[in-house]
């Protein structure tokens, strides 16, 4: 078992096993998206699957109350998600969750009837809440590639350009981790100049010997955050240009100064650089595809960023009158 699927199956059984403890405890309320409540108990979950991913990775954990509040983020910045699909009619069928449910089973070694026997021996109803995590990625999917990729305009003549980029050779590719300090989607002066400030001061702790992966996990504010800022490898064709300009002047180790773009400012950290022979011919939608994709790989931060800046959201984590079974 490779250790990717190790960490998988590990981090599963510890957010089954959690949960059938949460499941005791006083339900209160934590935050609300719009109508939504975000549970006590959610929250305690989420955090136990984010310290065994962290402790899998050799990540050291941001402070207890830190790590609260970036899980508590990453809750709310998903079920605003969710609601926006709900608003946008958007569906899952039970088919496509059926066949994701059959490749995590496959990568793991595992029948899906064996792995639904493993999780649900963990946990009464573990294969139900797996299967549910697997509706709400998927449907999260749809949602950005409806609302991002599918309204990136790619030209014919692009679609030329990149085959006949591609069967010249070789495509370079970047192991990446990134931090992100986000910006509103209107931003003041004041709130640009704060947040390069934060970015210029998290560049000189790397500087100076600072774990990457762990001022990640405090202060990212990008897609990866609670994973260490791991993007893992990148070709050329799926990073922006802004990107791939600072990455030519690093070597495997360095991390980029601050970059800004409209979601932000950005940190990259180059851990390893290689090549990949591609194919001399390509087909016309993959080309496509990956286009689109290069440049929804920058708009992704600033479209989440927008709808939770769109959203009403109250947070009580720290209000003890207003935290109510």
């Amino acid at each position: 078992m490779t250790l990717i699927r190790s960490i998988f199956l590990f981090t599963l059984l510890s957010l089954l096993a959690f949960s059938a403890q949460a499941a005791q405890l006083l339900e209160r309320i934590v935050a609300v998206v719009e109508d939504q409540p975000i549970l006590q108990s959610e929250l305690d979950q989420a955090i136990s699957a984010t310290l065994s991913q962290l402790r899998q990775r050799g990540i050291t954990p941001p402070p207890a109350d830190v790590l609260r509040k970036r899980v508590l983020e990453q809750l709310i910045l998903e079920k605003i998600q969710l609601l926006r699909a709900k608003q946008r009619g958007i569906q899952v069928s039970d088919d496509e969750v059926n066949a994701q449910l059959q490749q995590i089973a496959a990568q793991n070694g595992l029948t899906l009837a064996q792995l639904q026997q493993m999780l649900d021996e963990q946990q009464p109803g573990g294969f139900a809440q797996l299967r549910e995590s697997v509706h709400k990625r998927l449907t999260i999917e749809k949602l950005r590639h409806i609302e991002v990729v599918s309204r990136i305009q790619v030209t014919e003549n692009d679609v030329d350009q990149f085959l006949k980029q591609q069967a010249g050779g070789n495509l370079t590719r970047y192991k990446l981790r990134h931090i992100l300090i986000a910006l509103p989607s209107a931003p003041t002066q004041e709130q640009v100049a704060e947040a390069q400030a934060k970015a210029e001061q998290l560049y000189q702790q790397v500087q100076n010997g600072a774990d990457f992966s762990a001022l990640a996990v405090q202060h990212s504010q990008g897609q990866y955050a609670l994973q260490g800022g791991d993007l893992g490898w990148r070709s050329e064709n799926e990073l922006p240009d802004l990107f791939l300009d600072a990455l030519d002047k690093l070597q495997p180790g360095m991390v980029t100064p601050p970059l800004k773009s409209p979601s932000g400012y950005h940190l990259l950290k180059l851990e390893e650089k290689g090549n990949t022979l591609q194919a001399s011919e390509r087909d016309r939608q993959q080309a496509l595809m990956a286009l689109r994709q290069r440049k929804a790989s920058e708009l992704f931060d600033l479209w989440l960023r927008r709808l939770r800046d769109e959203a009403h959201v109250e947070i009580y984590l720290d209000d003890e009158e207003t935290l109510k079974p």
